[in-house]
């Protein structure tokens, strides 16, 4: 939530936790894309720019695992 508009290419600072992950992500990202204008159409893109190798990898292996579980049995 911002109570500023985010304008591509504006960078800030951020902080996360994945569901059923130990440990805060902190990084900074940028704004990809942005649609909508109004209360119900808004939305932003982010991309992460300063991301270590090992929290990459964290994140890649929660999101295999995500797609695994969604996968029909």
């Amino acid at each position: 939530y911002s109570t500023q508009p985010l304008k591509v290419g504006d960078r800030f600072p951020i902080e996360f936790v994945l569901p059923d992950q130990n440990g805060t992500i902190t990084c900074s990202c940028e704004v990809a894309w942005r649609k909508g204008i109004g209360s119900n159409g808004d939305g932003v893109g982010l991309r992460f720019v300063d991301l270590s190798d090992q929290t990459k990898r964290v994140i890649a292996a929660w999101i295999d695992k995500e797609e695994r579980e969604k996968q029909p049995v």
